[in-house]
This record gives structure tokens, C-alpha cells and sequence, in this order.
């Protein structure tokens, strides 16, 4: 068994790095989609991940540092996914349009402004851990996006419900692998005790909420709307 300090970078690179190549290379038309959301999630990981290891969990790297490259690339392989695995799975292609949406940096800034604002506010302001304060969140950035385009609440619903269930197998996988994976990384004390097939709650339920804000992101910045 490879030290635990590889599990990070190995379930990454292993898991979740061959479903965002198999969605680049099956769907062409999807790839700015799945880049530019994926560097957006990349960007976001590692600092998000500064909090996180201050009150839900700590996991070793292979570089022996708090914050390192698995945080950037599991950030931007998870967001590419979860952006894309709707349009990938029901073969979901976008209506042509007749003119650009020309609100899409104020869209995109006021979403991302919003979403991690409220992700600051509750982890910096108050004493909800950082894991359930990324939840409400991505319910914040989700309502947001529902209100306006309704349309959209297949893709909400399909992409959630995919990230929970992919989270909750890539776990199983790795725990068979490494046995006392969740022991030794979580803050135990901090989380509701939970467990699903031996994985916190909290895992599937952020893969949710996570799930349920990428999923729809990209259409409702740049105005995408699927074909009927």
C-alpha cells in the first residue's frame, strides 16, 4: 500500500482525472465549457482549502505542505465534471444564438462574488464549520441561478445527484485501499458523525450542493440554452 500521504494525488489523478479526459475527448463541442470552468474551480481550490484544513479535515500531500498541487487539480477536475456530465451523459447540445450574452463577466462576477463572499462571511464571522458553510453557499449560488433560469434545474438536479454518488464510490475506492483514510484526515469532533458506507455525510452532501451550483454555471453566465 503506497503511504497516505500519495492518496490525495493518487484518487485525483486515478478517479477523477480519466472522467474529465473521456468528457473532453467525447464531447469537442463542450471543451471551452469544461476548461474555463475547470480553471475557475482550480483557481478556487487551494484557497478554499486554506479554511478547510483549519476545521474539517487535513490530508497529508505528497510535498509535505498545507496547501499543494492536488488541491488545484482535484478543484479543476471535479469542477470540469460536474459542469459538463449532464450535457455529456444525455447528449445535450446548445441552441444556436443570435447574438452574445454581453452580461456574462457582470453574471459571472456577481455570482462568484456572491457564492464565495457568503462562504467568507459564515467562516470568518461565525462558527459554522467551513465544510457546511461551503453548502449553504452553493445553495446561495444555486437559488440564484434557479430564480433566473429555470430552465436549467434538470442540469441542477442531474449534476448534483451525479457528484454525490461519484464522491461516495471514489471514497469507497480509496478506503479500500487505505482503511483509516477518514480517521486520520477529518476532524472527527467537527463533523455530525454521520456516516455512509463508512464516509462522512458531509462528503456526499457537498458533492451535492457542489454539484447542483457547477453543474448549470456555465450556460447561466454566457446565456446557453439547450436545444428542446
Amino acid at each position: 500500500m503506497p503511504p497516505y500521504k500519495y492518496a490525495y494525488i493518487l484518487g485525483t489523478l486515478l478517479i477523477c482525472f480519466p472522467i474529465w479526459l473521456t468528457l473532453v475527448l467525447h464531447r469537442k463541442d463542450l471543451r471551452k465549457e469544461i476548461l474555463l470552468t475547470s480553471l475557475v474551480g482550480g483557481f478556487f481550490g487551494p484557497i478554499s482549502q486554506l479554511i478547510y484544513t483549519k476545521d474539517y479535515w487535513k490530508p497529508e500531500l505528497f510535498s509535505n505542505q498545507t496547501i499543494g498541487i492536488e488541491d488545484f487539480l482535484f478543484g479543476f477536475f471535479i469542477a470540469g465534471i460536474a459542469a459538463s456530465i449532464y450535457e455529456g451523459v444525455y447528449g445535450k447540445r446548445f441552441a444556436k444564438r443570435t447574438q452574445r450574452d454581453t452580461n456574462w463577466f457582470v453574471n459571472f462576477a456577481m455570482l462568484v462574488t456572491v457564492v464565495f463572499g457568503t462562504f467568507l462571511i459564515l467562516t470568518l464571522s461565525t462558527n459554522v464549520n467551513s465544510i457546511y458553510a461551503s453548502m449553504v453557499s452553493f445553495l446561495v449560488g444555486t437559488s440564484i441561478i434557479f430564480f433566473k433560469r429555470r430552465d436549467l434545474a434538470k442540469d441542477m438536479l442531474f449534476s448534483g445527484l451525479f457528484l454525490a454518488i461519484f464522491g461516495l464510490i471514489s471514497y469507497t475506492i480509496l478506503l479500500a485501499v487505505y482503511p483509516d483514510l477518514i480517521t486520520k484526515w477529518w476532524f472527527m469532533n467537527n463533523i455530525s458523525g454521520v456516516f455512509v458506507l463508512g464516509i462522512p455525510i458531509e462528503e456526499i452532501m457537498w458533492g451535492f450542493t457542489g454539484g447542483m451550483f457547477i453543474g448549470p454555471f456555465y450556460e447561466f453566465i454566457v446565456g446557453l440554452k439547450f436545444r428542446r
